[in-house]
């Protein structure tokens, strides 16, 4: 493949033509599509967002205590929640009452409408803040000068709206009481009178039925009655078990003559036997010629005789006294039912009046106790007047707004101009989709022996003008070496420490010290030996700093506990961001150009630059500022001057202080 010769020029001859490259073009049509698309969207949007109207918004707050009127009275106008109020104070008579105040001030209410009430319904929101007694009243519109006076209108409308309702419940109540009350003492009067005439008529004693002559008398005669009844079944039972006990021949004897037939059956007893002892004394022979023996038995004979006949006597007698006993309990049992019955009609008409004067005791009862209810509910209502009264206190008074509520210009200008931004990328991208190209080969050309590599790439189809051009754009950068962060001067770190606040000033000295950002993050009052003047440093590197003056005098006393933090003494956790923040502020407030760059790891570079420019060994370099790595050694290698190599007075304090 032949390659075409490249034209060349000599500094004396006149710089070649500029040709754009379709790059080049490309990038002109995006800035050219981009910039118009987004001025037209954005003076679009900016000219509807400026074009709306301002509205305004007037607030005011109230605490309402609402009034607690007696059960049973009716609330006109005065209710008992804060929903309920809410409703009162957006009602139509108190809005009705601000209209016709406001239009008597001289104030146009043209805005609000045909009907001004309606108009003021419309801008009006009242707002309960949540568990107190608060209300919120806001008003918006476009006539700021007419929103205050409209919402101050409402609070005292309101306000005296629900004073003169409360008024007029309260003489309505105590005049509601006082009839009621009156209304009772008389009823409870005649019903008294009744009760009493009633009772006097028809002799009824008390309540207590026992007091009373006719029933005391029936409950006697009943006691009676049940008594008699009593001994009747006794006696017949009596008069059948001495019948049973005849017809079986068992002894029946009644308790009067048992004495006599006990004291003969001793006598028999002790007569048997004295002729027993005669019987085992002599023969039979002779006891029957002795005539004593003979005059004993005929003596015994005689009362075993007896005995036998009183037995019969007392058998004869119980039967008739059972059968007399019967007789008697029969007849006084008849007798008593007879009495009982007489007045059993008399009995009944007393129950019936007895009951019917109890039902108006009962009634006059009720009466007491309703007009005993009705006398306390009047003493309530007006010892309670003052503490029944509602509370009305303006917490916040609307007044009249100077800057617009909605909308927010500049908010919705901000939003419009990142509308518009965002718009015309996309209108960009459009309009780059259909431009796009379909890409070109790239030919590989392998140069000859002489030829420069750069040439040999370039298609020979391009023009002499546009090789050129094309040439220059396959120029190689290199790698940027490596910055080391930024070195301040001396009069910039004693800047910085003046300008810092204690909490910095810290910072500064114990980064100057040796010390790196994360070894300062993990730093703990443990670590400090304040006795012994010493910092251990632990982790990798770990070492010990020497304390000097101007470090001593920042530490201050130790008031932290073993495990927190040096730099803030226990509160929030500091970190890198928090740090490299404070010094940014120190060194914006101390003047130093590019506050950005005065991090720690600045310091920490501009403290070990300090030390190697003395011509510190790298030995103890590593002793003082900890562990370094290969490049950073390397890097710093070049600081250090060939006059300090040799060595010399070393100081590790930087000056903190001019």
């Amino acid at each position: 493949m032949q390659v075409q010769p490249i034209a060349t020029w000599s500094a004396a001859e006149e710089s070649p033509p500029t040709i754009a490259s379709p790059a080049q073009r490309a990038n002109r049509r995006r800035v050219l599509v981009f910039a118009i698309s987004f001025v037209v969207l954005l003076a679009a949007s900016l000219a509807f967002v400026f074009s709306r109207p301002a509205e305004y918004r007037s607030v005011a707050r109230l605490q309402i205590t609402p009034a607690t009127l007696p059960a049973g009275v009716a609330k006109d106008g005065v209710q008992g929640s804060i929903a309920s109020e809410v409703q009162v104070l957006t009602s139509r008579p108190v809005l009705q009452s601000v209209a016709e105040q406001l239009q008597s001030e001289g104030y146009s209410l043209a805005d609000l409408g045909s009907d001004a009430v309606s108009g003021i319904q419309a801008r009006l929101r009242v707002t309960p803040v949540p568990n107190s007694e608060i209300v919120e009243l806001a008003a918006t519109g476009g006539d700021r000068q007419l929103l205050a006076p409209m919402v101050n209108g409402i609070v005292e409308a309101y306000r005296a709206r629900v004073e003169d309702a409360y008024a007029n419940n309260f003489e309505q109540a105590i005049e509601s009481a006082t009839q009621e009350t009156e209304r009772l003492a008389q009823a409870v009067n005649d019903k008294r009178h009744a009760v009493e005439r009633f009772r006097t008529l028809h002799n009824i004693v008390s309540l207590d039925r026992d007091e009373n002559q006719i029933l005391a008398r029936v409950r006697s005669q009943n006691a009676a009655l049940n008594a008699a009844t009593e001994r009747l079944a006794a006696a017949e039972t009596k008069l059948r078990d001495v019948n049973e006990a005849a017809a079986a021949g068992n002894a029946v004897t009644r308790p009067r003559d048992e004495a006599a037939i006990s004291g003969l059956q001793q006598q028999i007893t002790h007569t048997w036997q004295e002729l027993s002892e005669l019987d085992r004394r002599y023969t039979p022979e002779y006891l029957a010629r002795d005539p004593n023996v003979k005059l004993t038995r005929a003596r015994l004979a005689d009362m075993e005789a007896q005995v036998a006949k009183l037995r019969q006597q007392s058998k004869e007698g119980a039967l008739a006294d059972a059968q007399a006993e019967l007789a008697s309990a029969r007849a006084a049992r008849q007798r008593l039912e007879a009495q009982i019955g007489n007045e059993r009609g008399e009995v009944a008409q007393f129950t019936r009046y007895f009951n019917e004067y109890k039902a108006q005791q009962q009634e006059l009862a009720q009466l007491e106790a309703s007009y005993r209810d009705a006398l306390q509910r009047k003493t309530s209502i007006e010892a309670t007047e003052g503490a029944r009264q509602p509370k009305i206190r303006s917490v916040e008074t609307a007044v009249m707004p100077y800057d617009p509520w909605k909308p927010d210009y500049w908010r919705d200008a901000g939003i419009a101009a990142g509308g518009s931004l965002a718009l015309a990328l996309l209108l960009t991208l459009g309009v780059e989709w259909f431009n796009r190209t379909d890409p070109q080969p790239t030919l590989l050309i392998t140069p000859r022996m002489g030829i420069d590599a750069r040439t040999a790439a370039v298609p020979p189809q391009l023009s002499v003008v546009e090789r050129a051009a094309l040439l220059g754009q396959q120029t190689t950068a290199l790698p940027a070496p490596e910055v080391l962060p930024r070195e301040l001067a001396s009069d910039e770190v004693v800047r910085l420490v003046h300008a810092a606040d204690d909490a910095t000033r810290r910072i500064v000295a114990l980064i100057m010290s040796g010390m790196s950002e994360q070894e300062l993050l993990a730093l703990r009052w443990r670590d400090v030996d304040l006795e012994h003047r010493l910092i251990h440093v632990p982790g990798k590197g770990a070492r010990d700093i020497p304390v000097n003056d101007e470090l001593r005098a920042l530490l201050g006393e130790r008031s932290g506990a073993p495990d927190d933090s040096i730099l803030n003494g226990g509160n929030v956790e500091p970190t890198g961001e928090s740090i490299n923040a404070q010094l940014l502020c120190a060194a914006h407030d101390a003047g130093i150009d590019a506050p950005a760059s005065v991090t720690a790891d600045a310091l920490r570079h501009t403290y070990i630059a300090f030390l190697v420019r003395q011509g510190i060994r790298f030995v103890d370099l590593r002793s003082i500022v900890g562990e370094l790595s290969r490049t950073e050694l390397a890097k710093y290698s070049g600081l250090m001057a060939p006059a300090s190599r040799a060595g010399g007075t070393l100081t590790r304090d930087y000056p903190l202080a001019a």
